[in-house]
């Protein structure tokens, strides 16, 4: 069964002879492409031609960012006409890790509310507020889809010192979120994992049967591996002797990081971890990337035990800077996230 979308073929751009150039705002529009689809809202296909019964188009896809503003889609259903338009709620709230200490994070919520929803883990050195993590909540909110994005420990706005970090406490911290969600009514839930957020959504997706959905952007399954990839050995030794490894974002000043890190990465297996996971899994993975080497990849996938599908993008970076790289990304994990996570039951 493909993902759930509704495809318009061959639209032509003159309105209906009842609407105005002034009532379709037409200033604001650009042409639209020949195929348009809207993922999540049905399996139909629904052709639309010229002086059709349903609403004028333009106006129907006014609010979509192919007009270039910021707002939802006005929904329409399978005849064309159009629903309400949907509004997205976001709340800054925390909740606790099992020593007590706080974790920052924001909930998107649409209205109405589903029992739906995607927890969304950044990667290494960034935050809750990533592009990645907010171009997700843009996409997955205009579905009927909750998100919920947290900040590490030591990162962002949450508890700790970037220096004490350990895959320990970040499994932890995963693992609290779900039950956090779950407290709060969520019932059917996915997981994202960009990067290191990646590794730590493997190893916790193995012990969480009842996830939805689980989409690996980059993962790092062998941090370790990594780590002495980028760093080189003369760095790893003064990692171990200092305490402070390389700013990988770019800056030329060190960053405190015990190495105790690197020592707790290496009690982790989550290609072992990979065997355990039944739930539906998408992976995506630029083969131009810099930093998580394709054998990483390619071992993962085979790993994984349920539904599986490895998205590798021709030319695309760790970062997908390019803006087609970065749109394929998110549109590719928003659409495995609204398959899976919007079914009743899993298969």
């Amino acid at each position: 069964m493909r993902i759930p979308c509704i495809r318009i073929h061959e639209i032509k751009t003159s309105a209906r002879k009842s609407h105005s150039p002034s009532a379709c705002h037409t200033s604001r529009i650009r042409p639209l492409p020949k195929t348009i689809e809207i993922g999540g809202l049905t399996d139909t296909e629904l052709v639309l031609q010229g002086e059709s019964d349903a609403t004028c188009i333009p106006c129907v896809f006014l609010n979509r960012r192919i007009y270039g503003t910021r707002r939802h889609t006005d929904p329409i259903d399978t005849h064309g006409k159009r629903l309400e338009p949907m509004t997205t709620h976001h709340k800054t709230l925390s909740f606790q890790d099992s020593n007590g200490r706080t974790v920052s994070g924001i909930l998107a919520q649409p209205s109405p509310r589903t029992g739906q929803i995607v927890v969304l883990c950044h990667g290494f050195l960034s935050n809750k507020q990533s592009n990645t993590n907010r171009r997700l909540t843009e996409l997955l909110t205009e579905r009927g889809i909750s998100t919920f994005a947290f900040d590490w420990f030591g990162m962002g706005e949450s508890d700790g010192r970037f220096a004490d970090l350990t895959i320990d406490i970040c499994c932890d911290e995963l693992a609290q979120a779900l039950t956090f969600v779950r407290e709060n009514g969520y019932t059917r839930i996915g997981l994202v994992g960009s990067s290191y957020g990646g590794l730590i959504a493997t190893l916790i997706a193995a012990r969480d049967s009842k996830l939805a959905a689980l989409g690996l952007k980059c993962p790092v399954p062998d941090f370790p591996e990594m780590l002495r990839l980028e760093f080189g050995q003369e760095a790893m030794d003064r990692w171990q002797s200092t305490g402070e490894i390389p700013d990988v974002t770019g800056s030329e000043h060190p960053i405190e990081l015990r190495y105790g890190f690197y020592e707790n990465c290496l009690t982790y297996d989550a290609y072992t971890a990979a065997e355990a996971i039944t739930t539906p899994t998408i992976i995506v993975h630029g083969d131009a990337d810099e930093l998580v080497p394709i054998h990483q990849i390619t071992g993962l996938e085979r790993a994984l035990s349920g539904d599986t599908q490895l998205r590798l993008l021709p030319g695309a970076n760790h970062h997908f800077g390019k803006p087609d790289d970065f749109r394929t990304m998110t549109t590719s994990l928003a659409d495995w996230m609204t398959h899976y996570v919007t079914q009743c039951t899993r298969h």
